[in-house]
């Protein structure tokens, strides 16, 4: 066995040992001596495995072994040409094995709600950082910093990312700029947080490249540039769309966290356990239409389900057996894009498609169009791929109109109409759909079809940017959230908050106000509150405009200013907020920021009614009041007008009077 040989199992013979001595889990004594999340290395293992990982990787890189230098094979040292080949073919092996269990664990981060699997997951990561993977590490330098998978631990993090840095890895350079811009971990510095991410741009990291398109396009402490954003969001939309289903679309689940009333389950929005067990035991009696809505939650992972292909695969078979065209579409859909129970086939899907096209069903309609329009499986027939998305589009199925615009704007199988086909994406993407929104964003980008407009583009660039796999991160946010881990939630919500999300803008806002995170010193709250209102009032929010009104009001981390507190209650109030017309109606009824005006308030409190009928109450009572006040107002004026009307003619004799009287008074007293 040569040299080489000898060192490689070495040092994989040592991390072995690291890992089996020490363990992936804390001790109770490493349990009691943790400390709080700018202290020390909470998983001191990890931190030796990953150096160890990085030592691998390096001589991997490099070949910095025994016999190289730069490179190269020192004199006495020279191999066979065989021996060499298996060395490296050994060497890829141990390669594969790491990314192997880093995209096992990222999946199992990624899709499911179990902690037991996460757990598995995290242990998955740490081995694959051991031998040598970098997105490994990546990984789990994130997971300090956000606390999710591994404890909260900034001064980890900030180890982990200047070591990815110095092999030149773009996504720790985000890392790094992100905690400079968030003040997370380090005084505040936007100016270092802008070098950061404008190196890891240009390095191809696609959130450092969201955070810029956002920062050029809002101007924050960049000089405002349309045609730069327009560049960045572009090029992070071609890479999403890549990832969004082109036959049944879903869309990210983002939940405010100030909407939500306190201790409300997530009954709306993400599916209660219990709630799940429930309609698992009703899909298990037969009920068809649970087992395809099951299905379709396990496929896209939508309400905050587990994304599981087996599950999905397993109630929509059930389904299928049952006579439903929707769980055939479904099924289709899965043969077409392969999953692990359903392998990539055609055959299967086009068999699925039909089935279901022949009973109307619009996802089979369009889902077999698609295929006899690319072609797969079947000769390409654009006439009778048109003639199947056409019946689809007329049940207005989303997709089925998407598609019908993508065929009028390249003309397959129809002659090219540029306004047909820029119709046809205006509806799509008015429902949600943002493949039709990226083609959309191009036509507008390009002027085809339509005038430019530069920033009409950025928008819709932006909202299919804004569906890639970082959004994910909501979710894992909001279960820290409700799990009381608030520094967690926290830190993740700024992160997207960089990118542009503005439900992450107001939720961290929301957090911050809480004032009990440990990150943030309590002066630092309400300037780093006030700039996220900020952020999520320039996307046309009207409650953060009302935020910021109130911190002028208030005089929450500044000076109390009523002059511009009124004026963004005004700009509120333009966008519907009932809240601000009701404040603008207090306002004017107590001359603050405003000259008095009973009947300007009177009219504010109206129209908030008009606004939400929720305001109906708390402007009844204020109407009351303000009624009673005038009245009063009314009777004592009235009152003081009739003892002046019988005065006046006479108002110097009963001046005398009142004087004689006073006199008479004060000539008493002295006498006494």
């Amino acid at each position: 066995m040569s040299k080489l040989k000898a060192l490689f199992l070495l040092l994989l013979l040592l991390c072995f040992l690291v890992r089996t001595d020490q363990g992936f889990k804390m001790s109770e004594n490493t349990q009691s001596d943790k400390k709080d999340v700018r202290g020390e290395n909470l998983y001191p293992n990890v931190s030796q495995i990953i150096l160890l990982g990085k030592g691998l990787r390096k001589m991997f890189k490099s070949k910095q072994t025994f016999g190289y230098k730069d490179g190269k094979r020192l004199p006495g040292f020279e191999h066979k040409a065989l021996e060499k080949a298996a060395e490296e073919q050994q060497l890829k092996e141990h390669m594969k094995i790491a990314d192997d269990l880093y995209s096992k664990a990222v999946k199992v981060l990624s899709n499911s709600r179990s902690k037991k699997k996460r757990q598995d997951a995290c242990r998955h990561l740490v081995q694959a950082a051991d031998m040598g993977s970098d997105k490994a590490v990546v990984r789990i330098a994130y997971a300090s910093l956000f606390g999710d998978c591994f404890p909260q631990n900034l001064e980890f993090a900030k180890e982990l990312f200047l070591s990815l840095m110095e092999e030149g890895a773009p996504c720790a350079q985000t890392g790094f700029g992100f905690m400079y811009g968030a003040g997370i971990g380090f005084n505040q510095s936007q100016a270092r947080a802008i070098l950061y991410y404008t190196s890891a741009g240009l390095g191809g990291d696609l959130v450092a490249k969201m955070i810029l398109g956002y920062r050029y396009w809002k101007g924050i402490l960049m000089p405002q540039n349309c045609e730069a954003a327009l560049s960045q969001y572009r090029s992070i939309a071609k890479e999403v769309s890549k990832h969004l289903s082109s036959i049944h679309h879903c869309s990210v689940e983002l939940i405010r966290i100030m909407d939500m009333p306190e201790n409300q389950s997530l009954k709306d929005r993400i599916i209660d356990l219990d709630v799940y067990h429930y309609y698992a035991f009703i899909a298990e009696r037969g009920d068809v239409q649970t087992q395809v809505s099951l299905g379709t939650l396990h496929l896209s992972g939508d309400r905050g389900f587990e994304r599981d292909s087996h599950k999905a695969f397993y109630y929509l078979h059930k389904a299928l057996k049952a006579g439903s065209s929707e769980a055939a579409a479904l099924l289709g859909k899965m043969y077409l894009e392969g999953t692990e129970p359903t392998p990539q086939d055609n055959d299967s899907a086009f068999r699925c498609f039909k089935w279901a096209a022949d009973r109307g069903n619009p996802v089979g309609l369009t889902g077999l169009g698609v295929m006899y329009l690319f072609g797969k499986g079947v000769p390409v027939n654009h006439t009778k791929a048109f003639e199947l998305i056409k019946k689809a589009a007329e049940q207005k199925w989303t997709d089925g109109v998407f598609h019908l615009g993508l065929m009028y704007l390249y003309g397959y199988g129809v002659q090219i109409d540029l306004k047909a086909a820029f119709q046809y994406f205006t509806f799509a993407s008015k429902k949600g759909h943002h493949l039709a929104r990226n083609y959309l964003a191009q036509m507008y980008a390009k002027g085809i079809g339509v005038h430019r407009s530069c920033s009409t583009a950025v928008q819709l660039f932006m909202d299919v940017c804004l569906q890639g796999s970082w959004s994910e991160m909501f979710l894992q946010a909001y279960a820290a959230f409700r799990n009381g881990d608030i520094d967690s939630a926290l830190a993740q919500y700024l992160f997207l908050a960089e990118m542009g999300y503005e439900v992450a803008q107001s939720n961290a806002a929301y957090l911050l106000e809480l004032n009990v995170s440990r990150i943030f010193k309590d002066a630092e709250v309400y300037q780093l509150a006030f700039v996220q209102w900020q952020r999520a009032a320039s996307h046309g929010y009207a409650p953060a405009r009302v935020k910021i009104g109130d911190y002028h009001y208030y005089g929450y981390g500044m000076d109390v200013d009523h002059e511009a507190a009124a004026v963004h209650y005004h700009l509120a109030a333009v966008e519907g907020s009932a809240q601000a017309l009701f404040n603008l109606g207090y306002m004017y009824e107590q001359g603050i920021g405003h000259k008095k005006d009973i009947y300007m308030a009177l009219k504010m409190y109206n129209m908030a009614i008009i606004a939400s009928p929720d305001a109906y109450l708390p402007v009844f009572l204020a109407i009351c009041k303000l009624s009673i006040t005038q009245l009063f107002l009314d009777y004592y004026t009235s009152m003081i007008s009739e003892v002046l009307e019988v005065v006046e003619p006479q108002w110097d004799l009963y001046l005398i009077v009142m004087l004689t009287v006073l006199l008479v008074q004060l000539i008493a007293n002295r006498i006494r």
